[in-house]
């Protein structure tokens, strides 16, 4: 089953700025770390969970994932942070403009077919409407993919 997967607000819990112990709470993960990913020749934060990492990669070793966030042109950093590797979109656009990653997803997938997409910003109402085969999560940006998302993950690609 296809994965589209966003980075910064879903493995990257990038906007948080509350104590440690809420966030391992809002999540259910207690392994966070804090470290830096270079994006354009600067210096990114980022807050990510090895163990959440960890169960997304065993999801999507046993999916087609592919990587769908503004990340893509540093995906090496990516890959290498949170150690699961997935394809890339066929075709990126030069410019990341609003909607880019919604016509990625509707290009590469059937009517009908199933499949899962998490994004914090991109994923529409009239998207998740129109598209009921599909198991679509918005997680917190403040927080990213909850240990509840992923086992829904889990479950749906089953």
């Amino acid at each position: 089953m296809k994965i589209y997967a966003d980075f910064d607000g879903c493995l990257n819990s990038i906007q948080f700025k509350g104590s440690r112990p809420h966030l391992e709470e809002m999540t259910g993960f207690d392994d966070f770390k804090n470290t830096t990913l270079t994006m354009g020749g600067s210096k990114k934060p980022i807050v990510y969970s090895s163990e959440r990492n960890h169960l997304l990669k065993l999801i999507a070793a046993a999916n087609e994932f592919i990587w769908l966030t503004a990340w893509v042109p540093y995906i090496s950093e990516v890959q290498g942070l949170t150690l699961i590797k997935g394809a890339l979109p066929d075709r990126v656009p030069d410019e990341m403009v609003t909607g880019w990653k919604e016509k990625i997803v509707l290009d590469s997938i059937k009517p009908g077919e199933k499949f899962v997409w998490f994004d914090d910003a991109a994923i529409k109402q009239s998207f998740i409407d129109a598209h009921p085969e599909a198991l679509l999560i918005k997680p917190s940006i403040n927080y990213g993919l909850t240990r509840e998302n992923i086992q829904t993950i889990k479950e749906y690609t089953k």
